[in-house]
């Protein structure tokens, strides 16, 4: 049987992720960073813990983006974008 409740929350997490990545895009980090954080109310989501490693990387929180990298890789283990984004940060 299919949960409606949490395919209800992954679609407000997938909207929210959404909205981070393009104020990331605009160079609306303190956005973005609500939008992901908000995301992650509903639950772990690899996007969100990716999206906030970008914008911790873009404001030179290099210690934060590593955390939020590595967030997203234990959810995913071939989350090929998060490895790929470490190996920069590094």
């Amino acid at each position: 049987m299919i949960n409606l409740d949490n395919v209800a929350q992954q679609s407000v997490q997938a909207g929210l992720c959404s909205k981070g990545m393009e104020s990331f895009k605009n160079n609306a980090y303190e956005d973005a960073i609500s939008f992901y954080n908000q995301a992650l109310e509903h639950g772990s989501c690899k996007e969100a813990y990716f999206g906030l490693g970008q914008v911790f990387y873009a404001q030179g929180k290099i210690v934060k983006a590593i955390a939020k990298l590595t967030d997203a890789i234990r959810l995913d283990a071939t989350y090929h974008e998060a490895y790929s984004l470490m190996g920069r940060v590094y």
